[in-house]
């Protein structure tokens, strides 16, 4: 939820911003400022967390650290990429295919990022994946029981 948070406060911040500079407003240049900036910040999250972040990854899956590291330098291509004007477009194509099916899905197994630390469920984290989720990328962590824990 905060990378979605400050998506939003980057959108407004940067909007006001190009309004003064710029005396008209660009909320598409204000859109790509805002996913740069989110996109830098949960990249940023795969190398400080990176544990925590394998243990979404799937049991069968190898190489689950590399996987990782991997993951969070795409972000950073893409955080690049949304700020070059010739790219942007590109940029965004790719990061609707990249970042939608492994948000909602990011859950299988063992790891429920659905889970508070007070035992409830994260309801908003659920609806932003559901949002998210395309109709063939099932929500895996509605039924946990289902999942390998190795």
């Amino acid at each position: 939820m905060i990378p979605f948070i400050l998506l939003l406060i980057t959108f407004a911040v940067s909007l006001v911003v190009i309004r003064i500079m710029r005396r008209r407003y660009d909320p598409a240049l204000a859109g790509r400022m805002a996913m740069s900036v989110m996109l830098l910040f949960t990249a940023i999250g795969h190398f400080a967390f990176t544990e925590g972040m394998s243990m979404m990854i799937p049991g069968f899956i190898p190489f689950k650290t590399q996987l990782v590291y991997v993951t969070g330098v795409i972000e950073l291509l893409a955080a690049i990429g949304f700020l070059i004007p010739r790219r942007a477009t590109m940029t965004g194509w790719a990061s609707v295919n990249f970042l939608c099916p492994g948000t909602s899905g990011k859950c299988l197994c063992g790891h429920n990022p659905y889970q508070l630390s007070n035992g409830n469920i994260h309801r908003g984290r659920i609806s932003l994946s559901l949002v998210q989720s395309t109709p063939s990328d099932p929500i895996y962590c509605l039924d946990l029981s289902k999942c390998d824990k190795s």
